[in-house]
């Protein structure tokens, strides 16, 4: 394998974490005890609204579903979590869907019952909250290779209580397993065979898929087409003239590519996410601004994203993997040891450092701060930021 190779596929492979490896078989589940078992409290969100999680499906008439063309048009999964009041008689949304958790638990080895016990701040349907004069902010989310919206709890939900609505797309067939709200099971396919050799130029040509699935996304949710009650009712209190866009690994890659297709999203955050260029850094034209975990600092720094039309932030979450841009380390640590690298900055920290970065650059990018407004706020005393 070269060594192009070997450093791109530093941005893959935490995300096939939880994808099996054909022919290799499936790892051996253990039989749960009551320590295994421990209730695990997702860290709470810190704005002052309640976020509550309505979830519907789309399909863009104007793309087949190419993976499965049986399937016909190309159908999303969406998440549209939001600002909500606060009430106890409402049920906390569940953590994972059962297939889903069911797909973890057979691959990593986890006991199956675990996603009951994880507990998150998410309320199920619960009334919105008043919307400010003007409207919810709105965010488009793009989940990474592999991982389905739910293992991203903990940051969509903190974004949501500050006041913004978030649109979570899960990609079809790029989630394992996409499990549509009817129950409906959408497996994972984009490849056949991991191999050693990804496919990086299978990946490369696949991404542009997932950009006009955001961009599908805020159509819809601009014009109002074929989103169902109650999100449709909760979407018109969206302020769309600022729309963000942000995403994790090969999500946050589409993040960006969305920002530069849509004059709409004024800009865009990538959650360590390869460019998947082949060679040089790419030159964005949106407003930007990528996070690299201090794992992958020597790999991606300089040489993935750079400024080129518009504006590039970089910025090093120093002693943070990959996996903690999301839910999965502070989870799955009291059970998996197949997570790779954990890093020297405890989970919770990390993930309160990935919201605050991302509130703040949304929100000084609204504001219209310069760049050197924006690099300024997001200092931190764990994480260095400049224009690259």
């Amino acid at each position: 394998m070269t060594r192009k190779t070997t450093n791109s596929l530093l941005a893959v492979g935490a995300l096939l974490l939880m994808v099996p490896h054909h022919g290799s078989g499936q790892a051996q589940i253990r039989e749960p005890d009551e320590g295994q078992l421990r209730r695990i409290l997702l860290p709470a969100p810190t704005g002052p609204y309640a976020v509550g999680i309505t979830r519907f499906v789309i399909a863009d008439s104007s793309r087949p579903d190419t993976i499965m063309p049986e399937l016909g048009d190309r159908r999303l999964s969406i998440w549209l979590w939001y600002p909500a009041l606060r009430d106890s008689t409402v049920e906390l949304h569940p953590y994972m869907d059962l297939p889903t958790a069911r797909a973890l638990a057979a691959n990593q080895g986890i006991p199956e019952g675990f996603s009951e016990r994880v507990v998150g701040h998410a309320l199920d349907h619960p009334s919105p909250a008043p919307s400010p004069v003007g409207g919810w902010p709105v965010l488009l989310f793009s989940h990474g290779l592999s991982w389905p919206v739910s293992y991203y709890h903990t940051i969509l939900g903190d974004q949501v209580s500050r006041g913004a609505l978030v649109v979570a797309v899960e990609h079809t067939h790029g989630a394992d397993p996409v499990v549509f709200p009817s129950g409906e099971i959408v497996p994972w396919g984009l490849f056949k065979d991991w191999g050693d050799d990804i496919g990086e130029d299978a990946l490369r040509e696949y991404l542009p898929t997932w950009r006009d699935d955001l961009l599908f996304v805020l159509s819809a949710v601009r014009d109002g087409g074929g989103i169902p009650e109650p999100a449709s009712s909760i979407l018109r209190a969206s302020d769309l003239r600022a729309v963000g866009a942000f995403g994790h690994s090969y999500g946050g890659a589409a993040a960006i590519l969305a920002a530069e297709a849509s004059p709409e999203i004024v800009g865009a955050v990538n959650l360590d996410g390869s460019s998947w260029t082949g060679g040089s850094p790419y030159s964005v034209s949106a407003p930007s601004l990528y996070l690299i975990s201090g794992v992958n600092e020597a790999e991606f720094s300089g040489n993935q994203w750079k400024s080129g039309e518009a504006f590039l932030l970089e910025g090093v979450v120093q002693g943070a993997t990959h996996t903690a841009f999301s839910d999965l380390l502070t989870v799955f640590r009291h059970y998996s040891r197949t997570m790779g690298p954990r890093g020297r900055m405890h989970p919770n920290r990390a993930i309160a450092v990935t919201n605050e970065l991302v509130a703040r650059f949304f929100g000084d990018l609204r504001s219209g701060k310069s760049v050197g407004e924006l690099a300024g706020g997001l200092a931190m005393s764990d994480v260095t930021v400049h224009v690259r």
